[in-house]
């Protein structure tokens, strides 16, 4: 979900009285919004259930956020992180939304209101079913038929259907006689679940200087630049590896093969484009040129058309076409489409 696709109901008159208007677990999902959709799942994944329906939540009396209203919520949110200590495991995902939401607010949304913590089988339930296949295939049948059967009928459902022929059989044969399972025994899976597939989980999540660095591309170079000075005084290695990466519109003729850009703007619709384009012109970017000369001649020819009867564009909405057109990039990337090139150091 990009963040256009959320908008304060009613709207408001200025970003800081709208700021104000929004819950925390609004701005926690605009937060979320900002980030690359990769990135916004791996955390939701990380926090499980209760994160996903309080997210939903969050967004249901939301519709479209403006561009200045959604840099005041992250640069409230990136200001307040102390000396870049970011760090998306389930640990500390309670400590960075605190930073965000109301203490309260953070124990409902990661369910544990009255101090209860989340069970080995409460998390499983929020990994991947894939991730979940491949741990049990490796596993003895009894103990993989165990650990189908501490989850909920839906997620068993889809795990079994990603087994292979012969290790779904065995879960199935395993389950018609599953009798109950002695806790000390219960207990042993349980830690072998935690050590050798959730704590796996959590440290494979996107790396801080990562998500960051994809924050910083949402933000406009007025904002985004003294919050990178800030950074870069406080804690100039995180600094770096943030910087590693952004992805700004001007990086494009050194981050992209001319061979991807007919297939990028083929995805980008064409108003987005034409005002990327126009605007990146009117500030002197090289990027614009580059991606001109690379597209279909076809498609260059409708742009410069469509540029030279365009009106005046104003800052705020170059800036935003700018965004958009990263955003579709960072997608096609993510989806394997294009690949970026290592930027030099």
């Amino acid at each position: 979900m990009s963040a256009e696709a959320l908008s304060l109901n009613p709207p408001v008159s200025s970003q800081s009285s709208s700021r104000d208007m929004l819950s925390p677990a609004q701005k926690a999902a605009v937060i979320l919004t900002a980030l690359p959709p990769d990135a916004a799942g791996d955390l939701l994944q990380q926090l499980g259930d209760e994160h996903v329906r309080a997210y939903v939540d969050a967004t249901r009396t939301l519709r479209s956020i403006p561009h200045v209203l959604l840099e005041g919520i992250i640069v409230e949110f990136i200001d307040s992180l102390d000396g870049g200590d970011f760090n998306l495991s389930p640990d500390s995902a309670k400590e960075i939304l605190l930073k965000i939401m109301s203490p309260d607010a953070v124990s409902e949304v990661i369910g544990e209101a009255s101090g209860i913590e989340r069970t080995v089988w409460d998390r499983l339930n929020g990994v991947d079913d894939d991730k979940i296949a491949d741990f049990v295939m490796c596993e003895h049948p009894r103990t993989s038929a165990i650990i189908v059967s501490m989850l909920s009928t839906e997620k068993a459902a889809e795990v079994i259907a990603r087994l292979d022929v012969d290790s779904a059989e065995n879960v199935i044969g395993l389950l018609k006689e599953m009798a109950e399972v002695d806790p000390v025994i219960l207990d042993a899976i349980a830690d072998t679940v935690k050590a050798e597939l959730l704590d796996r989980v959590n440290a494979d999540t996107t790396a801080p200087d990562e998500v960051i660095g994809a924050i910083f591309d949402n933000l406009t170079d007025r904002t985004r630049d003294p919050l990178m000075k800030r950074l870069e005084d406080k804690t100039p290695e995180f600094a770096k590896a943030v910087a590693k990466h952004m992805f700004l519109f001007d990086d494009i003729p050194d981050r992209i093969e001319a061979r991807d850009v007919p297939i990028l703007t083929r995805a980008v619709n064409q108003k987005v484009l034409e005002n990327a384009i126009a605007f990146a012109r009117s500030r002197g970017s090289e990027a614009a040129e580059f991606i001109m000369e690379k597209m279909s001649r076809r498609l260059a020819e409708q742009v410069e058309e469509s540029i030279e009867e365009m009106a005046e564009l104003s800052e705020s909405d170059g800036e935003k076409a700018e965004a958009d057109f990263i955003k579709e990039l960072r997608r096609q990337v993510a989806e394997g489409l294009i690949t970026l090139k290592t930027r030099a150091d």
